[in-house]
């Protein structure tokens, strides 16, 4: 392989045995669905899947009851993109999700896409038990409802109050109530356009 020479200026280089090449995906669509092509496109091509594979010994593969498994229990919203799935210590997991699409006038904006969406965090727990649900900063370190945001001066948003989604803070049930059941509104995150959330989830560590 040849050397990459270059110039305190960092031009003049001479590397003809590197190559970079490009990649350039075209959608042909709408203007008014244009949002709806690309924005999935652009995270296929960012974070393709990686496919991975084991050796299995045919012994082992006789034994398998269950050929394929989902570790969910339901798909995401055609507008929510899974950006985290992450053990914690102890039995804390960290998840977080953003909203793939923009508010009106963006150029990610699609009429039904950029609407709020709903996730049930139960969905993403085959078999489990969750005992608390707490929303934190988008690095994790502090739960959201303790930060301190500056304010600033913006144009003011065209979406309304009532669209916009709460913090959700650590639910807390009294000696009747142990866990987190699934479709109950401690249950359900709620996402508007753009927005990330970054939830602790504490599991039930099977004895």
């Amino acid at each position: 392989e040849e050397e990459c020479r270059e110039g305190p200026d960092g031009v003049g280089a001479a590397c003809e045995g590197l190559v970079s090449r490009g990649k350039f995906l075209l959608s042909f669509t709408s203007p008014s669905s244009a949002a709806s092509a690309f924005r999935p496109l652009q995270l296929a091509s960012r974070a393709p899947l990686l496919l991975s594979f084991l050796p299995l010994p045919k012994e082992a593969g006789a034994r398998l009851a269950r050929p394929t498994l989902s570790m969910t229990q339901a798909p995401l919203p055609p507008n929510v993109h899974l950006l985290t799935l992450q053990a914690m210590k102890g039995s804390t997991v960290l998840l977080r999700l953003a909203h793939m699409f923009e508010v009106k006038g963006g150029a990610g904006w699609d009429e039904e896409l950029s609407k709020n969406a709903n996730v049930d965090i139960c969905t993403f727990f085959l078999n489990q038990k969750i005992l608390s649900i707490e929303e934190r900063s988008l690095s994790g370190n502090q739960p959201v409802y303790s930060t301190s945001r500056l304010q600033w001066n913006t144009v003011k948003s065209e979406l309304k109050s009532s669209e916009s989604s709460q913090s959700c803070e650590p639910v807390a049930f009294g000696a009747k109530r142990k866990y987190i059941k699934c479709g109950e509104p401690s249950s359900i995150v709620t996402m508007s356009a753009m927005q990330i959330k970054t939830l602790y989830i504490k599991l039930k560590i099977k004895e």
